[in-house]
């Protein structure tokens, strides 16, 4: 999940039209993250989502983290089974999805 939030805070909320273009060439969100500028200004990242790369400490994330357990908040990441399809779809999807309650609702019809 590290990774996941990481790349979140990389590419931003709302602008993550390059995500399934960087999946497919990388396969993972630390294959993404370790990847050279050059490689992923081919794949649609911008110099501000470059410049944000790293920007959010280990320390952090596991703030977040452990924040998400204590407060009983599920983190469902774009390739989660639980991630609901029709927001996998969108042209901007979000990276990383924070459910409080259960998050099985949010593939019913």
């Amino acid at each position: 999940m590290i990774y996941w939030i990481s790349l979140q805070d990389m590419l931003g909320y709302g602008n993550t039209s390059a995500l399934r273009t960087l999946l497919d060439r990388f396969g993972s969100p630390k294959g993404i993250l370790e990847a050279s500028d050059e490689e992923l200004i081919k794949c649609g990242v911008t110099k501000a989502q470059l410049k944000r790369r790293g920007e959010l400490s280990p320390k952090a994330i596991e703030k977040i983290i452990m924040t998400t357990q204590k407060e009983n908040i599920s983190v469902l990441s774009y390739d989660s089974p639980m991630y609901p399809d029709k927001l996998r779809n969108i042209n901007e999807p979000p990276v990383v999805l924070y459910v409080i309650g259960d998050e099985r609702i949010l593939n019913d019809s």
